[in-house]
C-alpha cells in the first residue's frame, strides 16, 4: 500500500534547494587536478574534426580512426569531467554520437566544403566546416537540422529569453518530481529484487500497489525527467552557442524532443518523439552493411534488419558509457539487451495494425474522428503499460546482476583474507 504524506513546506523548500544546489556534487570519483584532461582531449577532437572538414584528407577512414583517439581517451575518463555524474554521463553519450556524426560526415557522405576557388580563404573553408561540426544541414540527404516542423522566427532576444527560462523551468520540474518521490510518497514495503523484473508470471502478486508506484516511477523517470534534463541541456546549448555569435537562432530548434502526443505507439515513440540525433549517423552506418556489403534488396526484411541494427548499436554505445563509469560493475551488457528489445514491440504493431487495418476495410468500418480518438488512446495506453514493464524489467535486472557481481566479489575478498590470517597463524 502506497500512502501520500505530507511534508512541511519549508522543509520541502530547503530538500528541493539542496537538490537545486549542494546535491549537484554528486560524482566522488571528480579530482580537480584531473578536470582538465577529457575537456583538453575533447577540445583536441574538435579541432582536429573541425581542420579534416575543412580541407578532406586523401585517406578519409584514416582520419577517422585518428579521430578516435582522442575521443576515445576524453570517453574512458568521462567520470573526471564535473561534479555531476548526470552531465558526465551525458558527455559520455555526446561523445559516441558526435563522433558518429562525424564518421557519417566524413567517410559517408564525404563532406567537401563549398568553395568557388581552390584557394579560397582559410576562413570561408573553416566556416562551412562549422555547419557539420555539431550535425548541421545536408539538404541533399534530408538531414536537415532544425527539422522543419521545429523552425521558428523568434528575434534572438526572444529566442534567448524563452531558452533561458526554459532550462531553469525545466530543471526546476527534475528536481520537483525527485523531492515528491522522495518525501511525499511513502510506500509500505521497499520494492527490491531480482523477481521485481518479473510481472506476468508473478500474477496476481506483481499487482501490488507497492509494485504497480515503482513501475509508474521509474517510467516516469525514464521517459519524462530524462526528457526534461536533455531539453535543459539542449536550452542551455542553445543560449551559450547563440548568445555568443558562434549561431543565429535559425541555427536552433525550439525543442529537442517532439511533441509527446505522437508516441501512440512504440515505434512512433522512438521515430516521432524521442530526439533523432543517432538516427542519420547510425542508420547511415547501417546501410552501408545491409545495402552495399551484403547486398540487400528493398523490402520488410532489410527494413526490420536495419532498425534493429541501429537499436543494437545505440544499445552498445549505452553499454560503452555504463563501463566507462564502472568497468567492474558486471551490469552494463543489460541495456544492449534491452535496446535490441525495443523492436519487439515494433513488430507486434505492425502485425496488429495490419490485421486491425484489413478488418476494418472487411467489415465496411470508416475512420471517424471518433474511431481514430479511440485508437489512439489505445495507442497510448499500449506505449505506457509496455514502458512500465520494459522499464521496470531493465532496471532490477540490471540491479541483480550488479549485486550478483558485488557478492561475487565480497567471497573473494573474503576468502582472500581467510587465506592470508591462516597463512600468518601457521
Amino acid at each position: 500500500m502506497i500512502k501520500f504524506k505530507w511534508a512541511d513546506p519549508g522543509f520541502a523548500g530547503l530538500k528541493l534547494y539542496e537538490a537545486m544546489t549542494t546535491e549537484l556534487n554528486d560524482n566522488w570519483r571528480y579530482d580537480n587536478t584531473t578536470a582538465w584532461k577529457p575537456a583538453l582531449a575533447t577540445l583536441v577532437a574538435f579541432m582536429f574534426a573541425l581542420y579534416i572538414l575543412a580541407y578532406p584528407p586523401k585517406y578519409r577512414k584514416l582520419s577517422i580512426a585518428m579521430l578516435a583517439v582522442p575521443v576515445t581517451y576524453a570517453f574512458f575518463h568521462q567520470n573526471e569531467l564535473s561534479i555531476n555524474s548526470s552531465v558526465n554521463d551525458t558527455y559520455g553519450r555526446f561523445l559516441y554520437i558526435w563522433f558518429a556524426n562525424m564518421s557519417y560526415e566524413v567517410t559517408i557522405l564525404e563532406f567537401k566544403p563549398q568553395i568557388v576557388h581552390e584557394n579560397d580563404g582559410r576562413r570561408n573553408r573553416l566556416r562551412e566546416a562549422y555547419k557539420v561540426l555539431f550535425a548541421r544541414a545536408h539538404p541533399e540527404t534530408g538531414n536537415v537540422y532544425p527539422p522543419k516542423k521545429f523552425k521558428h522566427t523568434y528575434s534572438k532576444k526572444e529566442f534567448l529569453l524563452r531558452h533561458a527560462w526554459k532550462a531553469v523551468y525545466l530543471f526546476f520540474l527534475q528536481c520537483a518530481w525527485s523531492i515528491f518521490t522522495e518525501h511525499y510518497i511513502v510506500l509500505s514495503k521497499a520494492v527490491w529484487g531480482p523477481d521485481k523484473a518479473i510481472f506476468f508470471r508473478r500474477l496476481p502478486e506483481s499487482l501490488d500497489t507497492n509494485e504497480l508506484w515503482d513501475r509508474f516511477d521509474l517510467t516516469v523517470y525514464w521517459c519524462v525527467i530524462n526528457m526534461w534534463m536533455y531539453e535543459s541541456y539542449h536550452s542551455m546549448f542553445a543560449v551559450l552557442f547563440v548568445g555568443l555569435g558562434l549561431d543565429d537562432p535559425r541555427d536552433w530548434s525550439m525543442s529537442l524532443f517532439g511533441p509527446i502526443s505522437e508516441a501512440w505507439s512504440v515505434r512512433r515513440y522512438w521515430g516521432k518523439h524521442w530526439h533523432d540525433y543517432i538516427y542519420h549517423s547510425f542508420s547511415g552506418h547501417t546501410k552501408i552493411v545491409t545495402r552495399h556489403w551484403l547486398g540487400m534488396k528493398r523490402g520488410l526484411a532489410r527494413r526490420l534488419i536495419e532498425n534493429t541494427m541501429v537499436f543494437a548499436v545505440s544499445g552498445i554505445m549505452h553499454s560503452a558509457v555504463r563501463y566507462a563509469q564502472n568497468p567492474n560493475g558486471g551490469d552494463h551488457w543489460v541495456i544492449s539487451f534491452w535496446y535490441i528489445g525495443q523492436m519487439v514491440p515494433v513488430i507486434i504493431e505492425g502485425i496488429a495494425q495490419e490485421y486491425w487495418a484489413k478488418l476494418k476495410k472487411g467489415m465496411g468500418i470508416k475512420d471517424t474522428k471518433w474511431l481514430v480518438r479511440c485508437e489512439k488512446m489505445f495507442g497510448y495506453a499500449w506505449v505506457i503499460g509496455f514502458n512500465m514493464w520494459s522499464v521496470a524489467k531493465y532496471v532490477h535486472t540490471r540491479n541483480d546482476w550488479a549485486d550478483k557481481v558485488s557478492k561475487r566479489k565480497e567471497r573473494e575478498i573474503r576468502t582472500a583474507c581467510e587465506t592470508c590470517i591462516d597463512d600468518y597463524i601457521y
